[in-house]
């Protein structure tokens, strides 16, 4: 399914207990950061979206403040699975299988893991997708060309800032943008995305030669 299409029949469903249920959560809090009834509207749409997506792949481009750059090819199985296979020269193949979130380093074959639920998009690959589920919300920015939703994490604010770019009609999800505790800035594009797409789990999981993907899952 194209992402116009998909998109379209998300929004076109019932919003009314998703802006009354995040207004309640707000209340206090979100006017005192001056964010408008537009974009609090905005908001749930964009999380009831997202709640709707299931599978999708695409492409992506990264660039960073300090020159850096990359792309590659993306893939989402929700909840819990994502998959970033960087094009050459970059040896990086980020996998997350449901429990972690793996750095593969294919030319040095050694990997790094870590725990999902302290990644900084471990809220994406959640069950369900809320904005105020251990999150800060910190800005809204409704334009004509752009939503943006900058989240930090409770607890956990000396790690930076995120930045959750979306189509402000469709609320498709375009990317990110993160400032890290060090100021580096990162923006993650997403591109030519489908949605709807048939998966294999073991796309999400550690290429053979990696060693034993037997770790503790509990």
């Amino acid at each position: 399914m194209n992402a116009l299409s998909f998109l379209s029949t998300l929004l076109n469903r019932s919003l009314v207990a998703g802006v009354m249920g995040i207004a309640a959560l707000f209340a206090g809090g979100a006017h005192a950061q001056n964010i408008t009834d537009a974009e609090l509207l905005a908001v749930v749409e964009a999380e009831q979206v997202l709640n709707g997506v299931i599978t999708a792949q695409g492409r992506f481009t990264q660039q960073d403040s300090l020159g850096g750059q990359a792309s590659g090819e993306v893939a989402i199985w929700r909840p819990g699975r994502l998959r970033f296979d960087y094009d050459a020269p970059s040896p990086t193949l980020i996998l997350a299988d449901g429990y972690f979130v793996m750095s593969v380093d294919r030319e040095l074959e050694n990997v790094a893991h870590q725990r999902i639920s302290r990644s900084p998009l471990y809220f994406l690959l959640d069950q369900r997708v809320e904005f105020t589920k251990g999150l800060n919300l910190v800005d809204v920015v409704l334009g004509d060309q752009l939503l943006e939703i900058t989240v930090q994490r409770q607890g956990r604010e000396d790690e930076g800032f995120l930045t959750l770019l979306f189509h402000p009609q469709t609320k498709e999800l375009l990317g990110w943008r993160t400032v890290d505790a060090q100021g580096v800035t990162t923006l993650l594009q997403l591109e030519f995305m489908s949605y709807g797409v048939p998966m294999n789990e073991e796309a999400f999981r550690l290429p053979a030669g990696y060693g034993r993907d037997d770790r503790d899952r509990n």
